[in-house]
This record gives C-alpha cells, sequence and structure tokens, in this order.
C-alpha cells in the first residue's frame, strides 16, 4: 500500500479523490478505515469513564491542571520497549 503525503479531507475520501490517475478511469471504493473506526466506535465510547473526563476538562477551565513529565516519560518508554519485544 502506498501512502500519499498530500492532505485529504474524508469528504474527498469518500468522493473518489484520491483515486489513481491511470489511462482507464477505475471506479474507487469507500475507505475501510472509516467503515472500520466506525464499527469500533460504541465500545469505545462504553468504556470512557465520563466521570474523569469531565473532572480534566474542568480543572483545564480552572488553570490547576496538573502535568506529570516524569509520569508520562515513564508511560511512554514502557509503552515504547512493549512495542519493541
Amino acid at each position: 500500500m502506498k501512502i500519499e503525503r498530500s492532505p485529504v479531507s474524508v469528504a474527498q475520501i469518500n468522493d473518489g479523490a484520491r483515486s489513481k490517475k491511470t489511462d482507464k478511469e477505475q471506479p474507487v471504493s469507500k475507505p475501510s478505515v472509516v467503515t472500520h473506526f466506525s464499527n469500533q466506535a460504541a465500545p469505545i465510547e462504553e468504556s470512557i469513564d465520563f466521570a474523569k473526563v469531565n473532572e480534566v476538562k474542568e480543572a483545564i477551565a480552572n488553570g490547576t491542571f496538573k502535568i506529570d513529565a516524569d509520569k508520562i516519560a515513564k508511560h511512554l518508554i514502557d509503552h515504547t520497549i512493549a512495542l519493541l519485544e
């Protein structure tokens, strides 16, 4: 699969804007990625802790949200190590 680097909106993808230019015009199918994510949206939504989301939003709005850079760095490193194993 070749990944093109030009930015394209979802509407353009749905309209077939990224079809390959060839001598013969080929029909473009709908992107499977959009279908894939839309099929997974419901289970992901069920796992969201909306109370925590609202708590974080409020802390950001109040200017009291604290970022623990050491904790973020540790999780990034742990995740990277897990990916490499």
